[in-house]
Protein backbone atom coordinates (compact mmCIF):
# COMPACT_ATOMS: atom_id res chain seq x y z
CA UNK A 1 0.00 0.00 0.00
CA UNK A 2 1.49 3.32 -1.05
CA UNK A 3 1.60 6.36 1.41
CA UNK A 4 -1.37 8.84 1.99
CA UNK A 5 0.11 11.57 -0.10
CA UNK A 6 1.30 9.69 -3.46
CA UNK A 7 -2.58 7.76 -2.77
CA UNK A 8 -3.98 10.87 -2.53
CA UNK A 9 -1.75 11.89 -5.61
CA UNK A 10 -2.58 8.99 -8.03
CA UNK A 11 -6.55 9.18 -7.06
CA UNK A 12 -7.41 12.72 -7.45
CA UNK A 13 -5.73 11.83 -10.77
CA UNK A 14 -2.27 13.74 -9.84
CA UNK A 15 -1.29 11.33 -12.46
CA UNK A 16 -4.13 10.98 -14.98
CA UNK A 17 -4.09 12.45 -18.50
CA UNK A 18 -4.81 12.19 -21.65
CA UNK A 19 -5.76 10.95 -24.84
CA UNK A 20 -2.98 10.24 -27.65
CA UNK A 21 -1.91 13.30 -29.24
CA UNK A 22 -3.35 14.36 -32.68
CA UNK A 23 -1.74 17.07 -34.75
CA UNK A 24 -3.62 18.90 -37.26
CA UNK A 25 -2.02 20.11 -40.10
CA UNK A 26 -2.04 24.17 -40.89
CA UNK A 27 -0.83 25.86 -43.55
CA UNK A 28 0.92 29.49 -43.27
CA UNK A 29 1.41 31.47 -46.09
CA UNK A 30 2.33 35.64 -47.34
CA UNK A 31 0.16 37.00 -49.80
CA UNK A 32 1.72 39.34 -52.14
CA UNK A 33 1.54 42.39 -49.96
CA UNK A 34 3.45 40.10 -47.52
CA UNK A 35 0.38 39.31 -45.03
CA UNK A 36 1.01 36.28 -43.39
CA UNK A 37 -1.86 33.65 -43.25
CA UNK A 38 -2.86 30.46 -41.51
CA UNK A 39 -5.46 27.77 -42.82
CA UNK A 40 -5.60 24.96 -44.32
CA UNK A 41 -4.95 22.70 -47.36
CA UNK A 42 -8.10 24.11 -49.29
CA UNK A 43 -7.39 27.78 -48.55
CA UNK A 44 -4.18 27.49 -48.72
CA UNK A 45 -4.36 26.50 -52.63
CA UNK A 46 -6.60 29.12 -53.22
CA UNK A 47 -4.05 31.96 -52.35
CA UNK A 48 -1.49 30.08 -54.89
CA UNK A 49 1.11 30.60 -53.02
CA UNK A 50 4.35 28.64 -51.49
CA UNK A 51 3.76 27.82 -47.98
CA UNK A 52 5.11 25.62 -45.13
CA UNK A 53 3.53 23.16 -43.08
CA UNK A 54 2.88 23.90 -39.35
CA UNK A 55 1.87 21.20 -36.76
CA UNK A 56 -0.28 22.72 -33.79
CA UNK A 57 -0.71 19.95 -31.04
CA UNK A 58 -3.48 19.06 -29.27
CA UNK A 59 -3.10 20.54 -26.09
CA UNK A 60 -4.04 17.35 -24.46
CA UNK A 61 -0.65 15.42 -25.94
CA UNK A 62 1.45 13.67 -23.23
CA UNK A 63 4.85 15.03 -24.21
CA UNK A 64 7.49 13.28 -25.21
CA UNK A 65 10.75 13.17 -23.18
CA UNK A 66 14.16 12.43 -24.31
CA UNK A 67 15.97 9.28 -23.52
CA UNK A 68 19.50 10.04 -22.73
CA UNK A 69 21.96 7.61 -21.71
CA UNK A 70 23.28 7.28 -18.19
CA UNK A 71 27.06 7.42 -17.22
CA UNK A 72 28.12 4.96 -14.94
CA UNK A 73 30.45 5.01 -12.42
CA UNK A 74 33.43 2.68 -12.75
CA UNK A 75 35.70 3.99 -10.29
CA UNK A 76 37.57 1.50 -7.68
CA UNK A 77 37.42 4.44 -4.85
CA UNK A 78 33.62 5.45 -2.98
CA UNK A 79 31.65 7.91 -4.21
CA UNK A 80 29.78 10.06 -2.26
CA UNK A 81 26.24 8.95 -1.12
CA UNK A 82 23.32 11.00 -2.28
CA UNK A 83 20.40 11.16 0.36
CA UNK A 84 17.36 11.90 -0.98
CA UNK A 85 15.57 13.90 1.43
CA UNK A 86 12.48 15.78 0.23
CA UNK A 87 10.61 15.05 -2.59
CA UNK A 88 7.14 17.55 -3.57
CA UNK A 89 4.61 18.40 -6.17
CA UNK A 90 5.22 22.06 -6.77
CA UNK A 91 3.25 23.03 -9.63
CA UNK A 92 3.42 26.62 -10.51
CA UNK A 93 0.37 28.89 -10.18
CA UNK A 94 -0.91 25.56 -7.98
CA UNK A 95 -1.48 27.36 -5.07
CA UNK A 96 -3.73 30.29 -6.56
CA UNK A 97 -5.59 28.51 -8.81
CA UNK A 98 -6.45 24.86 -10.51
CA UNK A 99 -3.92 23.63 -13.04
CA UNK A 100 -4.94 21.09 -15.71
CA UNK A 101 -2.78 18.09 -15.29
CA UNK A 102 -4.70 15.96 -18.31
CA UNK A 103 -7.41 14.33 -19.29
CA UNK A 104 -9.68 10.85 -18.64
CA UNK A 105 -9.45 9.64 -22.32
CA UNK A 106 -12.33 6.88 -21.93
CA UNK A 107 -15.88 7.56 -22.87
CA UNK A 108 -16.85 11.17 -22.56
CA UNK A 109 -13.48 13.08 -21.99
CA UNK A 110 -12.90 14.65 -18.54
CA UNK A 111 -10.48 17.31 -17.50
CA UNK A 112 -8.00 16.63 -14.70
CA UNK A 113 -7.06 19.69 -12.36
CA UNK A 114 -4.66 19.65 -9.66
CA UNK A 115 -6.03 21.66 -6.82
CA UNK A 116 -4.06 20.80 -4.06
CA UNK A 117 -1.75 23.27 -4.19
CA UNK A 118 2.21 22.24 -2.85
CA UNK A 119 2.14 18.92 -1.30
CA UNK A 120 5.01 17.07 0.27
CA UNK A 121 4.87 13.11 -1.41
CA UNK A 122 6.41 10.25 0.48
CA UNK A 123 10.04 9.72 -0.52
CA UNK A 124 10.06 5.89 0.74
CA UNK A 125 7.60 5.59 -1.59
CA UNK A 126 9.51 7.27 -4.24
CA UNK A 127 12.87 7.09 -2.66
CA UNK A 128 13.70 3.36 -3.15
CA UNK A 129 12.88 3.50 -6.94
CA UNK A 130 15.67 6.35 -7.36
CA UNK A 131 18.33 4.66 -5.10
CA UNK A 132 17.44 1.50 -7.21
CA UNK A 133 18.46 3.79 -10.55
CA UNK A 134 21.50 5.10 -8.51
CA UNK A 135 22.81 1.73 -7.54
CA UNK A 136 22.35 0.11 -11.09
CA UNK A 137 24.48 2.56 -12.14
CA UNK A 138 27.60 2.04 -9.73
CA UNK A 139 26.50 4.89 -6.95
CA UNK A 140 25.22 5.19 -3.12
CA UNK A 141 22.33 6.38 -2.78
CA UNK A 142 19.39 6.09 -0.07
CA UNK A 143 16.66 8.16 1.62
CA UNK A 144 16.59 9.92 4.58
CA UNK A 145 18.99 12.48 6.45
CA UNK A 146 22.20 13.41 4.76
CA UNK A 147 25.30 12.57 7.45
CA UNK A 148 27.42 15.49 6.87
CA UNK A 149 30.62 14.66 8.34
CA UNK A 150 30.44 11.52 6.44
CA UNK A 151 30.25 13.62 3.09
CA UNK A 152 26.95 13.09 2.30
CA UNK A 153 25.10 15.14 -0.81
CA UNK A 154 21.81 16.20 -0.05
CA UNK A 155 19.27 15.74 -3.19
CA UNK A 156 15.86 17.17 -3.08
CA UNK A 157 12.92 17.22 -5.95
CA UNK A 158 10.36 19.05 -7.06
CA UNK A 159 7.79 17.87 -9.66
CA UNK A 160 7.34 21.15 -11.49
CA UNK A 161 5.09 19.44 -14.09
CA UNK A 162 3.21 16.84 -14.72
CA UNK A 163 0.63 15.47 -17.42
CA UNK A 164 -1.03 12.71 -17.84
CA UNK A 165 -3.69 10.46 -19.53
CA UNK A 166 -5.54 8.05 -18.25
CA UNK A 167 -8.42 5.44 -19.53
CA UNK A 168 -9.56 2.63 -16.71
CA UNK A 169 -10.53 -0.54 -17.73
CA UNK A 170 -11.55 -2.13 -14.61
CA UNK A 171 -12.44 -0.51 -11.33
CA UNK A 172 -12.13 -3.47 -9.63
CA UNK A 173 -9.62 -4.97 -10.77
CA UNK A 174 -7.53 -1.33 -11.09
CA UNK A 175 -6.59 -1.60 -14.33
CA UNK A 176 -5.72 1.18 -17.11
CA UNK A 177 -3.86 2.29 -19.77
CA UNK A 178 -1.95 5.59 -18.90
CA UNK A 179 0.45 7.98 -20.38
CA UNK A 180 2.66 9.99 -17.86
CA UNK A 181 4.90 13.38 -18.30
CA UNK A 182 6.96 14.56 -15.40
CA UNK A 183 9.66 17.25 -15.23
CA UNK A 184 12.07 17.85 -12.46
CA UNK A 185 13.68 20.33 -10.31
CA UNK A 186 16.18 18.73 -8.63
CA UNK A 187 19.05 20.58 -5.91
CA UNK A 188 22.14 19.25 -4.76
CA UNK A 189 23.60 20.73 -2.11
CA UNK A 190 26.83 19.84 0.06
CA UNK A 191 26.07 19.92 3.78
CA UNK A 192 29.87 19.89 4.76
CA UNK A 193 30.38 23.35 2.87
CA UNK A 194 27.06 24.62 3.32
CA UNK A 195 26.71 25.23 -0.45
CA UNK A 196 24.06 24.29 -3.07
CA UNK A 197 26.17 22.76 -5.96
CA UNK A 198 23.61 22.48 -8.53
CA UNK A 199 19.87 22.92 -9.39
CA UNK A 200 18.90 21.77 -12.80
CA UNK A 201 16.17 19.70 -14.89
CA UNK A 202 15.17 16.59 -15.94
CA UNK A 203 12.03 15.14 -17.98
CA UNK A 204 10.79 11.55 -18.04
CA UNK A 205 7.84 10.13 -19.55
CA UNK A 206 5.68 6.62 -20.41
CA UNK A 207 3.58 6.32 -23.42
CA UNK A 208 1.34 3.07 -22.41
CA UNK A 209 -2.43 5.30 -23.81
CA UNK A 210 -2.41 2.74 -26.53
CA UNK A 211 -1.08 -0.52 -25.35
CA UNK A 212 -3.70 -2.94 -23.10
CA UNK A 213 -4.75 -1.92 -19.67
CA UNK A 214 -2.19 -3.42 -16.61
CA UNK A 215 -3.35 -4.01 -12.78
CA UNK A 216 -1.82 -0.18 -11.34
CA UNK A 217 -1.23 1.12 -14.72
CA UNK A 218 -1.18 4.75 -13.54
CA UNK A 219 1.51 4.11 -10.65
CA UNK A 220 3.62 2.17 -13.09
CA UNK A 221 3.18 4.70 -15.76
CA UNK A 222 4.50 7.41 -12.77
CA UNK A 223 7.48 5.04 -12.11
CA UNK A 224 8.58 4.56 -15.74
CA UNK A 225 8.56 8.39 -16.19
CA UNK A 226 10.52 8.82 -13.02
CA UNK A 227 12.66 6.03 -13.78
CA UNK A 228 14.00 8.51 -17.11
CA UNK A 229 13.91 11.41 -15.55
CA UNK A 230 16.48 9.76 -12.54
CA UNK A 231 18.67 7.90 -15.39
CA UNK A 232 18.62 11.45 -17.34
CA UNK A 233 19.92 12.82 -14.38
CA UNK A 234 22.50 10.55 -14.09
CA UNK A 235 23.36 11.60 -17.97
CA UNK A 236 24.50 14.92 -16.61
CA UNK A 237 28.48 15.24 -16.57
CA UNK A 238 28.39 17.78 -14.09
CA UNK A 239 25.67 16.06 -11.74
CA UNK A 240 28.02 13.00 -12.05
CA UNK A 241 31.11 14.99 -11.66
CA UNK A 242 30.05 16.33 -8.47
CA UNK A 243 29.03 12.46 -6.97
CA UNK A 244 31.81 10.88 -8.63
CA UNK A 245 34.40 12.80 -6.11
CA UNK A 246 36.45 10.39 -3.87
CA UNK A 247 38.11 11.04 -0.78
CA UNK A 248 40.69 13.67 -0.91
CA UNK A 249 42.36 14.70 2.11
CA UNK A 250 44.16 17.55 0.16
CA UNK A 251 40.95 19.16 1.50
CA UNK A 252 41.08 18.58 4.58
CA UNK A 253 44.73 19.82 4.92
CA UNK A 254 45.58 22.32 7.62
CA UNK A 255 44.77 25.88 6.75
CA UNK A 256 46.68 27.98 4.18
CA UNK A 257 47.84 30.82 6.91
CA UNK A 258 50.49 31.49 9.21
CA UNK A 259 50.30 29.38 12.82
CA UNK A 260 49.25 30.55 15.78
CA UNK A 261 50.88 30.18 19.02
CA UNK A 262 48.50 29.24 21.82
CA UNK A 263 49.08 28.65 25.45
CA UNK A 264 47.00 25.85 26.92
CA UNK A 265 46.42 23.36 29.35
CA UNK A 266 47.80 19.79 29.19
CA UNK A 267 48.22 19.53 33.41
CA UNK A 268 45.07 18.47 34.70
CA UNK A 269 43.92 19.41 38.50
CA UNK A 270 40.62 17.36 38.65
CA UNK A 271 40.58 13.99 39.90
CA UNK A 272 37.07 13.13 37.90
CA UNK A 273 34.64 14.75 35.71
CA UNK A 274 32.47 15.07 38.84
CA UNK A 275 35.41 16.70 40.76
CA UNK A 276 35.80 19.21 37.81
CA UNK A 277 31.93 19.95 36.69
CA UNK A 278 31.68 23.42 38.61
CA UNK A 279 34.87 24.76 36.92
CA UNK A 280 34.65 23.52 33.90
CA UNK A 281 30.98 25.12 32.73
CA UNK A 282 32.25 28.32 33.88
CA UNK A 283 35.09 27.55 30.75
CA UNK A 284 32.32 26.40 28.52
CA UNK A 285 30.84 29.48 26.48
CA UNK A 286 27.70 30.35 24.57
CA UNK A 287 28.47 31.61 21.07
CA UNK A 288 25.84 34.15 20.09
CA UNK A 289 25.45 35.43 16.89
CA UNK A 290 23.29 37.63 15.07
CA UNK A 291 21.26 33.97 13.73
CA UNK A 292 21.59 32.16 16.57
CA UNK A 293 23.92 30.17 18.82
CA UNK A 294 26.02 27.40 19.67
CA UNK A 295 28.68 26.18 22.34
CA UNK A 296 32.46 26.77 22.58
CA UNK A 297 35.12 26.36 24.74
CA UNK A 298 38.26 28.10 26.41
CA UNK A 299 41.49 26.34 25.44
CA UNK A 300 43.82 29.15 25.61
CA UNK A 301 45.15 31.23 28.33
CA UNK A 302 44.65 34.87 26.58
CA UNK A 303 40.84 34.05 25.86
CA UNK A 304 41.05 31.52 22.87
CA UNK A 305 37.92 29.72 22.31
CA UNK A 306 37.16 26.72 19.89
CA UNK A 307 33.92 26.27 18.35
CA UNK A 308 32.57 25.24 14.89
CA UNK A 309 33.06 27.24 12.09
CA UNK A 310 29.25 26.78 10.80
CA UNK A 311 28.68 28.00 14.48
CA UNK A 312 29.74 31.44 13.09
CA UNK A 313 29.07 30.79 9.54
CA UNK A 314 30.55 34.13 7.17
CA UNK A 315 30.38 36.82 10.56
CA UNK A 316 33.36 38.25 11.35
CA UNK A 317 32.18 38.70 15.59
CA UNK A 318 30.35 37.28 18.11
CA UNK A 319 29.16 37.51 21.64
CA UNK A 320 31.24 35.17 24.17
CA UNK A 321 29.27 34.33 27.47
CA UNK A 322 30.66 32.64 30.24
CA UNK A 323 27.85 32.63 33.15
CA UNK A 324 27.42 36.32 33.68
CA UNK A 325 30.15 37.60 31.75
CA UNK A 326 29.10 38.69 28.29
CA UNK A 327 32.31 39.21 26.04
CA UNK A 328 33.17 40.64 22.41
CA UNK A 329 35.14 38.31 20.23
CA UNK A 330 36.51 37.99 16.98
CA UNK A 331 36.67 35.38 14.74
CA UNK A 332 40.88 34.61 14.05
CA UNK A 333 41.14 31.42 12.37
CA UNK A 334 38.15 29.00 10.45
CA UNK A 335 38.62 25.71 8.80
CA UNK A 336 35.17 25.30 7.00
CA UNK A 337 35.71 21.26 5.55
CA UNK A 338 37.04 20.41 9.41
CA UNK A 339 34.00 22.46 10.65
CA UNK A 340 36.46 24.09 13.65
CA UNK A 341 36.96 28.19 14.43
CA UNK A 342 39.14 29.78 16.88
CA UNK A 343 37.75 33.09 18.34
CA UNK A 344 39.56 35.57 20.46
CA UNK A 345 37.89 37.09 23.52
CA UNK A 346 38.31 40.85 23.36
CA UNK A 347 38.69 41.40 27.69
CA UNK A 348 41.82 40.65 30.20
CA UNK A 349 39.12 38.95 32.78
CA UNK A 350 38.15 35.38 30.65
CA UNK A 351 38.30 31.77 32.21
CA UNK A 352 40.88 29.74 32.82
CA UNK A 353 41.36 27.33 29.85
CA UNK A 354 40.39 23.98 30.19
CA UNK A 355 42.78 21.13 30.27
CA UNK A 356 43.40 18.93 27.22
CA UNK A 357 43.78 15.72 27.05
CA UNK A 358 47.07 14.13 24.70
CA UNK A 359 45.80 10.59 25.15
CA UNK A 360 42.70 10.63 23.25
CA UNK A 361 39.34 8.46 24.06
CA UNK A 362 39.26 4.51 23.53
CA UNK A 363 35.92 2.96 22.36
CA UNK A 364 33.61 2.37 25.47
CA UNK A 365 34.88 5.21 27.49
CA UNK A 366 32.53 7.68 29.13
CA UNK A 367 32.10 11.01 28.01
CA UNK A 368 30.73 14.14 29.05
CA UNK A 369 29.17 16.81 27.17
CA UNK A 370 28.50 20.28 28.29
CA UNK A 371 26.70 22.85 25.81
CA UNK A 372 23.30 25.03 25.60
CA UNK A 373 21.35 22.81 23.70
CA UNK A 374 18.04 24.12 21.97
CA UNK A 375 17.58 27.36 24.04
CA UNK A 376 19.53 29.67 25.43
CA UNK A 377 17.90 28.73 28.95
CA UNK A 378 18.99 25.28 28.92
CA UNK A 379 22.76 26.92 29.36
CA UNK A 380 25.76 24.42 30.02
CA UNK A 381 23.92 21.72 30.13
CA UNK A 382 25.62 18.15 30.42
CA UNK A 383 25.20 15.24 29.42
CA UNK A 384 26.66 11.54 29.45
CA UNK A 385 27.46 8.85 27.25
CA UNK A 386 30.40 6.39 25.89
CA UNK A 387 32.56 6.15 22.68
CA UNK A 388 30.32 4.35 20.45
CA UNK A 389 32.79 4.08 17.45
CA UNK A 390 35.60 5.80 15.81
CA UNK A 391 35.00 6.77 11.92
CA UNK A 392 36.65 7.64 9.05
CA UNK A 393 34.67 9.95 7.03
CA UNK A 394 35.53 11.69 3.54
CA UNK A 395 39.78 11.87 5.03
CA UNK A 396 38.62 12.81 8.57
CA UNK A 397 38.76 11.23 11.93
CA UNK A 398 35.21 11.13 14.30
CA UNK A 399 34.34 9.93 17.22
CA UNK A 400 30.58 8.23 17.87
CA UNK A 401 28.79 8.51 20.70
CA UNK A 402 25.22 8.02 22.59
CA UNK A 403 25.76 11.14 24.18
CA UNK A 404 22.49 12.92 23.70
CA UNK A 405 23.27 15.85 21.29
CA UNK A 406 21.00 18.95 20.10
CA UNK A 407 20.87 21.80 18.07
CA UNK A 408 22.69 24.47 19.89
CA UNK A 409 25.51 22.20 21.35
CA UNK A 410 27.58 22.21 17.91
CA UNK A 411 31.09 23.33 18.82
CA UNK A 412 30.74 22.00 22.69
CA UNK A 413 33.45 20.51 24.55
CA UNK A 414 33.54 16.84 25.06
CA UNK A 415 35.71 15.74 28.38
CA UNK A 416 36.59 12.27 29.62
CA UNK A 417 36.44 10.89 33.09
CA UNK A 418 39.03 12.68 34.44
CA UNK A 419 37.97 16.06 33.24
CA UNK A 420 40.12 16.60 29.99
CA UNK A 421 38.85 18.01 26.88
CA UNK A 422 38.94 15.39 24.03
CA UNK A 423 37.13 16.73 21.27
CA UNK A 424 33.97 19.20 20.71
CA UNK A 425 30.73 18.51 18.98
CA UNK A 426 29.74 18.79 15.88
CA UNK A 427 26.58 17.36 14.88
CA UNK A 428 24.19 14.43 14.54
CA UNK A 429 22.01 11.79 13.22
CA UNK A 430 18.71 13.57 13.28
CA UNK A 431 15.08 12.62 12.00
CA UNK A 432 13.58 15.45 9.73
CA UNK A 433 11.21 15.90 13.40
CA UNK A 434 14.69 17.27 14.83
CA UNK A 435 14.71 13.84 16.92
CA UNK A 436 17.70 12.54 17.97
CA UNK A 437 19.15 8.80 16.58
CA UNK A 438 21.81 8.49 19.60
CA UNK A 439 24.52 8.65 16.76
CA UNK A 440 26.01 11.82 17.05
CA UNK A 441 29.60 12.66 15.97
CA UNK A 442 32.65 14.89 17.76
CA UNK A 443 35.93 15.81 16.34
CA UNK A 444 38.80 14.87 18.40
CA UNK A 445 40.89 17.97 19.92
CA UNK A 446 44.14 16.89 18.60
CA UNK A 447 42.51 17.39 15.12
CA UNK A 448 40.74 20.21 15.73
CA UNK A 449 43.61 22.42 16.62
CA UNK A 450 45.95 21.13 13.73
CA UNK A 451 43.23 21.53 11.14
CA UNK A 452 43.49 25.02 12.50
CA UNK A 453 47.52 25.86 12.47
CA UNK A 454 47.02 25.96 15.86
CA UNK A 455 50.97 25.46 17.49
CA UNK A 456 49.56 24.05 21.15
CA UNK A 457 52.02 24.89 23.71
CA UNK A 458 51.99 24.69 27.78
CA UNK A 459 50.46 27.46 29.66
CA UNK A 460 53.04 28.88 32.46
CA UNK A 461 50.78 27.86 35.33
CA UNK A 462 53.18 30.58 37.96
CA UNK A 463 52.74 33.71 35.76
CA UNK A 464 49.05 32.92 34.89
CA UNK A 465 48.33 32.46 38.56
CA UNK A 466 49.63 35.82 39.53
CA UNK A 467 48.01 37.49 36.76
CA UNK A 468 44.96 36.04 37.88
CA UNK A 469 45.34 37.39 41.20
CA UNK A 470 46.34 40.38 39.87
CA UNK A 471 43.03 40.94 37.92
CA UNK A 472 40.97 39.72 40.62
CA UNK A 473 42.79 42.79 43.06
CA UNK A 474 41.90 45.50 40.88
CA UNK A 475 38.60 43.89 39.99
CA UNK A 476 37.86 43.77 43.97
CA UNK A 477 39.08 47.34 44.27
CA UNK A 478 37.12 48.78 41.05
CA UNK A 479 33.89 47.54 43.14
CA UNK A 480 32.84 44.95 40.20
CA UNK A 481 31.95 42.04 42.55
CA UNK A 482 33.42 38.60 41.69
CA UNK A 483 30.86 35.89 40.41
CA UNK A 484 31.40 32.79 43.08
CA UNK A 485 31.99 30.39 39.80
CA UNK A 486 34.21 32.89 38.56
CA UNK A 487 36.18 32.75 41.87
CA UNK A 488 36.39 29.42 42.23
CA UNK A 489 37.99 29.54 38.52
CA UNK A 490 40.35 31.67 39.47
CA UNK A 491 41.25 29.70 42.72
CA UNK A 492 41.83 26.91 40.78
CA UNK A 493 44.92 28.95 39.16
CA UNK A 494 46.09 29.87 42.40
CA UNK A 495 46.29 26.27 43.76
CA UNK A 496 48.31 25.63 41.36
CA UNK A 497 50.28 28.71 41.55
CA UNK A 498 50.99 27.13 45.75
CA UNK A 499 51.10 23.47 44.57
CA UNK A 500 54.30 24.31 42.23
CA UNK A 501 55.64 26.83 44.81
CA UNK A 502 55.69 23.65 47.07
CA UNK A 503 57.25 21.14 44.86
CA UNK A 504 60.52 23.58 43.79
CA UNK A 505 63.34 21.74 45.03
CA UNK A 506 64.76 23.12 48.17
CA UNK A 507 68.67 22.93 46.84
CA UNK A 508 69.16 23.89 43.12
Amino acid sequence: MMAASMKTLFAIALLSIVSSAVDAQIYKWKDKNGVVHYGDKSKMAQADQQSEVINIKDKYAVPVAEQLTPISYSGKATTRGVVLSDFTLDLPKSESEDVLIGRVVCGAPVDLYWVKGYVRLDKDYVGPKINKVFESHGYLARTGVPVREAGDLDLTARIKKVFINTCVKSKARKSSKDSTYIKIEWTLRDPLLDETVLVFETKGSHHGISEVARSEGRSKSFNAALKMATENMLADESFVDAISEAVDKNKVAKLDAESIDVKVNYKNEFKSFEDAAKSLKYRTAIIKMSSGHGSGVYIGEDGYVLTNAHVVGDEKECRVISGKDDFKAKVIQKNAIRDVALLKVESPYVPNPVPISKKGVDIGASLFVIGTPLDMKFSHTITRGIVSAKREMRGMSYIQTDAAINFGNSGGPVFNKNGELVAISVSGVMTREGTSLNINYLIPIEDALDKLNIKASQMDFTSRAKQQVSDLQAKIIAGAGLDPVEADSAGSGLLYYIYDWLNQPLID
